[in-house]
């Protein structure tokens, strides 16, 4: 599973979705479950890992460049230019 979004793509000089791969959680915990707690460490530090990866341009793989540049996924570009016109 993955989460996307609209973004302006440095790279691409072009509006892409970004994407970035979601957590199983239930299947974490089903491995700690199994192994009597011991996964919960590997658990934690994969969660923290998860935090820490970048969205990625699914076109080039680029980073997102800020999360503040980012657009819901329903959303055109045509309409994110034309607010970006009418803010300036």
């Amino acid at each position: 599973m993955s989460k996307t979004r609209l973004a302006h793509c440095l790279h691409c000089n072009d509006t892409r979705h970004f994407r970035k791969r979601s957590l199983d959680h239930l299947m974490q915990l089903a491995a700690t479950v199994f192994t009597f707690g011991l996964w919960s460490v590997a658990w934690l530090g994969v969660t923290i890992q998860h935090f820490r990866k970048p969205w990625r341009c699914s076109y080039c793989g680029n980073r997102m460049p800020r999360q503040d540049s980012a657009q819901p996924v329903g959303r055109t570009g045509v309409a994110v230019a034309r607010e970006a016109a009418v803010q300036r």
